[in-house]
């Protein structure tokens, strides 16, 4: 009983609550997730710049990208 009360003690003090396992592998899940959603967003708009410089090189429409359509 005593060690029961003793874990409830430390998780109650203020600074100790975000030691706990399960909320710091749910913080470090939140922040992979960000990274992820950012990292595809950079990508995404990595390839409509490259998209957008090739069309405007071309100095036609985004169609000029695909000659097979012609």
């Amino acid at each position: 009983m005593s060690t029961v009360c003793k874990a409830e003690e430390t998780r109650m003090k203020p600074g100790h609550g975000l030691r706990t396992p399960g909320w710091e592998s749910l913080y470090y899940r939140f922040i992979i997730i960000i990274i992820i959603i950012i990292i595809i967003i950079i990508i995404i708009i990595i390839i409509i710049i490259i998209i957008i410089m090739c069309s405007v090189r071309e100095g036609k429409t985004l169609k000029g990208l695909h000659p097979t359509v012609q």
